[in-house]
């Protein structure tokens, strides 16, 4: 993990190895990752609704849609 930005609006991290791809792809169903990467989307916006906001910048910013790295961006909506 590397963290990008840290202040107090913003906190982001980019993920270099994705244990969930590593897992899914050595049972032989990768597709599920993206599973994971959803359920990321929902647990994080459910946490402080109206104060903290998840986003990966964007679509397409996963190791399973062929990026690096994955993008996490936490911001503070105050």
């Amino acid at each position: 993990m590397e963290i990008i930005k840290q202040n107090n609006k913003t906190y982001e991290f980019h993920v270099h190895n994705c244990m969930f791809k590593d897992e899914f792809s050595r049972l032989g169903m990768p597709e599920l990752t993206a599973v994971m990467c959803a359920i990321d989307n929902v647990v994080f916006n459910a946490y402080l609704p109206g104060k903290v906001n998840f986003h990966r910048n964007g679509t397409g910013n996963t190791i399973i849609d062929g990026m690096q790295y994955c993008t996490f961006i936490c911001e503070n909506m105050d």
